[in-house]
This record gives structure tokens, C-alpha cells and sequence, in this order.
């Protein structure tokens, strides 16, 4: 487990929920982990919420072997159009990608984040 997701562990420690702050509620379908680097947040996610289909991307696979089985990782470019499976995500979840895209990127990351919610469906960044 790497120390920064460690350290938001334990800083939310007192929340029902630890993993994030949207309030997609217990019966949350589709989420996408954007920068998943070494997936322990969507493998966390995907063990929390097993009802759930978690999709993790990032520019380069993670070296985990053992996975939930309501878990995929790939390698995809969240400053290019994002591979589509068809379903809206309840959450779409990013943690600490400041400084990783230009203003066009980030404008859009946003549009593709928009096109890819379900209504009502959430966009989290946390840095």
C-alpha cells in the first residue's frame, strides 16, 4: 500500500465511507479510477463495493496479481478519448493529477468526464 493512499486512510478513518466523499450511496454500479497508478484505491473500492464494476486506468499497468473480480485495469490516456464499454459510471474518482495535463487537456478530461456520467453520477478530484 503506498503511503498517500495510507495517509487518507487514516485521516477519514472516522467517515462511513473512507474511500470518497460523493454520495453515490451503497448500491453504486460502474466506477472509474482516473491515475489508478498502483490500483490500491480500486482494489480498496472494488473490495468495499462488491456489487460494483471498478475500472482503473492509468498510462501504465499496475504490478498487482491478485485483483477483485469486480475489478479491471488498463492502460488508457485520460487526456485522450477514454475507452468506452458503453456504461455510464455513478463516480468517476481522480486523485493527484495536478500538473499532469495543459488547460486543453484538463477542459478535456471535463468534457469526456461529463459525456461519461450517468445523471446523476459524481466527478471526485482529490489532491
Amino acid at each position: 500500500m503506498n503511503i498517500s493512499h495510507l495517509v487518507y486512510l487514516v485521516l477519514d478513518s472516522q467517515e462511513e465511507n473512507p474511500y470518497f466523499r460523493s454520495p453515490v450511496g451503497p448500491d453504486v454500479a460502474n466506477i472509474l479510477d482516473v491515475g489508478t497508478g498502483d490500483a490500491q484505491w480500486a482494489i480498496d473500492v472494488a473490495d468495499a463495493f462488491p456489487g460494483a464494476q471498478v475500472k482503473g486506468i492509468d498510462l501504465y499497468p499496475p504490478q498487482q496479481d491478485l485483483l477483485p473480480q469486480n475489478l479491471t485495469l488498463e492502460v488508457d490516456d485520460c487526456f485522450k478519448s477514454w475507452i468506452r464499454d458503453g456504461k455510464p459510471y455513478d463516480l468517476i474518482h481522480a486523485r493527484f493529477l495536478v500538473g499532469s495535463g495543459t488547460e486543453a487537456d484538463w477542459k478535456f478530461f471535463y468534457q469526456q468526464a461529463y459525456e461519461n456520467l450517468a445523471p446523476g453520477g459524481w466527478l471526485e478530484l482529490v489532491e
